[in-house]
């Protein structure tokens, strides 16, 4: 009987040393591409200028046209621009690529056409690390699954303790994966989400960037900075 006592006593000790050791793994913050789109709309070159130069990945704007039912990566879409856009099946060529998809009007898809997101993204998500971004929270939950990570974008209108609280609890329940928050808005986060779980975007300053990759608090920042990391003081 003490023998059975002992062993479950050391598993359950090397069972809690690993959950604290895991915790204590954290990756490093990585910065992406900006909106990608604005550097060419042939993907192709999109992903050789990423390659070229340091970003680790590439965020795409997508907008759904609800009169011919297509996603375009396009950030503002307009009348007459379909034939110039890359379409979000344009990607399916591709693989081994990080990217943040911000979806700009997730609430302007149907249910039956969010059906054929959801199995679209998965199929991505097979090939690439695939982000997905919005406002909508109930659409991006139906879109989340493992091979899709889910970054909710609140709209934070308040700096109050209890509404950043309540937005921590809410996106806790929700179980997103990430929330994105302007770099502006960062400090106000900080206590209240753990280290990478946040992503942060409009951030051009080569003197910021390499702050935040100093602190590595953040998953992912967006930036349209080519960045030399080896040029960031330790």
């Amino acid at each position: 009987m003490k023998i059975i006592i002992i062993f479950t006593l050391v598993c359950n000790f090397l069972f809690q040393f690993k959950k604290i050791s895991s915790k204590q793994i954290s990756e490093q913050t990585e910065v992406w591409l900006h909106r990608g789109q604005e550097e060419s709309s042939d993907l192709l070159k999109t992903f050789k200028f990423i390659e070229k130069n340091s970003w680790d990945g590439v965020e795409l704007d997508i907008f759904f046209s609800k009169n011919d039912k297509i996603f375009y990566i396009t950030h503002d879409y307009f009348n007459g621009s379909a034939k110039m856009l890359s379409k979000l099946n344009d990607i399916n060529q591709f693989e081994g690529k990080k990217l943040w998809l911000d979806f700009k009007n997730l609430k302007d898809v149907e249910l039956s056409e969010l059906s054929k997101l959801k199995n679209q993204l998965e199929e991505l998500g097979k090939k690439n690390f695939i982000f997905i971004e919005s406002q909508n929270f109930l659409k991006l939950k139906i879109l989340q699954n493992h091979k899709v990570k889910s970054i909710f974008h609140p709209p934070i209108v308040s700096d109050n303790k209890l509404f950043l609280l309540s937005l921590k609890y809410f996106t806790n329940i929700f179980n997103y994966d990430y929330i994105s928050v302007p770099y502006k808005q960062l400090y106000l986060v900080k206590d209240f989400f753990d280290k990478g779980r946040v992503v942060t975007f409009t951030v051009n300053s080569p003197e910021t960037l390499c702050q935040l990759l100093k602190d590595n608090y953040t998953k992912v920042v967006l930036s349209k900075t080519n960045l030399d990391k080896s040029k960031c003081k330790n």
